[in-house]
């Protein structure tokens, strides 16, 4: 892959920092083949900037209001000018007119969707990473539009693909939680979730990863001061596979991190804090996999408490949750999408 990758895509508060996060997997596979990555975006969290300019030669920053027909003729003509061979469009905000206006240029174009939602596809790829995943979504797409569909096309970045042989130990008894939900949380479950930790009864060594677009930080570290675990709150992190390989267990939101944590065996309570995170974990439970709580926004702290606490003290539960986990998710999604790319 030696050619020209644009990447479009946005992240903030409101959609979070997931469809960012992904992209720059491929941004990464992409880069290691050699080829050259543009990134575009009109929304672009501070916290993901350095990462963004790690494996990017450009980054256009537009200043119109994402999905409209402006930013799709720009990113057009931004493909034209870098003579890109590819470009990849993730987010909620980019509909049919948009991408209609992307397939008339030069460059080839892959979608990342989740929600199947559009009465039209055709792009030349869509790729839906999810377990929920089906053509049936997808039925009225274009005669050459090549799907990829289900878990192992999930996207791990660089970090994750170092712990491809990993097997956690998931019988010993949890000495040690990670609490993960998102780069933005808007509604402040993380606060639900920390102030939850109060009413489980064994000693959990916590690490609350605090992503770059929440802007609670302050008041979270009010709030584990004054619960009886060890809590430890860390922003930006740049090592999350590091985090989840230290975790017996984990609590996280039902965004692209779930992905992660199955891969790394992490036993995992899950919970909703966006109406898109719904698609994804409507799979893991047909799947069984993780214990799902649902929307933060409405489960009680005793609920959360008592899903952790079952964690804890079940053990063939966790075993069952791990070994799952890793048999979803192999880890060679991105190469398997990078294939395709260059197959097509």
């Amino acid at each position: 892959m030696t050619g020209t990758l644009l990447i479009r895509t946005d992240g903030s508060a409101e959609i979070g920092t997931g469809h960012v996060m992904r992209c720059l997997t491929l941004a990464q596979s992409w880069h290691r083949n050699g080829g050259s990555v543009k990134f575009v975006g009109a929304n672009i969290p501070d916290g993901l900037r350095d990462r963004i300019d790690e494996y990017t030669e450009a980054v256009h920053v537009l200043d119109s209001p994402p999905g409209t027909q402006y930013d799709a003729s720009r990113t057009t003509s931004l493909a034209v000018n870098h003579d890109a061979e590819w470009i990849v469009v993730d987010g909620p905000h980019f509909g049919e007119e948009f991408l209609a206006e992307l397939i008339t240029g030069p460059a080839r174009v892959l979608l990342i969707d989740d929600m199947g939602k559009l009465d039209y596809y055709g792009t030349d790829i869509v790729l839906n990473q999810n377990l929920h995943a089906d053509q049936e979504m997808y039925a009225n797409r274009g005669t050459g539009t090549e799907l990829l569909l289900g878990p192992e096309y999930v996207l791990l970045r660089d970090e994750f693909i170092e712990w491809l042989d990993w097997t956690p130990d998931a019988v010993k008894k949890p000495e040690s939680l990670l609490v993960t939900l998102g780069g933005s949380d808007p509604n402040d479950a993380t606060k639900t979730v920390v102030n939850a930790l109060d009413q489980v009864s064994t000693d959990l060594e916590t690490v609350v990863i605090v992503g770059v677009a929440n802007e609670s930080l302050p008041d979270l570290a009010d709030k584990a001061a004054n619960v009886r675990q060890e809590i430890t709150l860390k922003s930006n992190v740049r090592n999350m596979s590091t985090q989840m390989a230290r975790a017996d267990l984990a609590v996280s939101s039902g965004g692209t991190t779930c992905w992660e944590l199955a891969f790394m065996g992490v036993p995992t309570v899950v919970g909703t804090i966006a109406p898109i995170e719904e698609h994804l974990v409507s799979g893991l439970k047909d799947a069984e996999l993780f214990n799902h709580v649902g929307d933060f926004a409405s489960v009680s702290e005793a609920e959360v408490a008592a899903a952790v606490t079952k964690l804890v003290q079940e053990t063939e539960y966790r075993v069952q949750m791990s070994t799952h986990g890793q048999e979803i998710i192999d880890g060679y999604g991105r190469q398997r999408t990078i294939e395709a790319m260059r197959d097509y």
